[in-house]
């Protein structure tokens, strides 16, 4: 994935930020070539927002099916229906109500992006890693040696 932002306007403000990723490595390369330091910045920003729509479309997605279960389980709580009608309705739609297990392993650019995600809803201290991997249907558990390995990911900084 190659993200651009290049001004038709103004040839000398260039950034690109291409991310590389193979089955044993990840690569960030980021190349500017500007006089002004903050489109390194916005560089940056650009590639971290790029895919994070899918991120948050996850999140929104199990958020509805934890609020749908709870309305399917107040309704047997207060016995509008029976627990068998509660059991074939999670049987007949278990897309709406249950969140799939997280086996996926995150990439270092979802780490990342998950990161700024929430941090910016103030969440980090209040959600455990299970909490986590729940929400975006990614298995956090090793998140933070996705990031330690050094052999594994690669940032590097290119001035053209």
């Amino acid at each position: 994935m190659t993200l651009d932002s290049s001004s038709l306007d103004d040839v000398s403000k260039v950034a690109r930020a291409t991310y590389v990723k193979s089955p044993s490595s990840e690569t960030i390369i980021f190349e500017f070539y500007t006089r002004d330091c903050s489109e390194f910045e916005v560089s940056i920003r650009e590639y971290l927002a790029s895919d994070k729509e899918e991120l948050y479309l996850r999140a929104l997605k199990n958020l509805y099916r934890k609020l749908d279960f709870m309305d399917l389980n107040q309704a047997l709580e207060s016995e509008d229906i029976t627990e068998e009608e509660f059991d074939q309705i999670l049987d007949q739609n278990e897309d709406k109500y249950l969140i799939p297990l997280a086996e996926e392993k995150p990439t270092m650019k979802q780490v990342l992006q998950i990161t700024d995600i929430l941090k910016r809803l103030k969440r980090t201290e209040e959600m455990s890693v299970d909490d986590v991997s729940e929400l975006f249907m990614l298995d956090m558990k090793d998140a933070e040696k996705v990031l330690e390995e050094p052999s594994k990911v690669r940032l590097v900084l290119k001035t053209i």
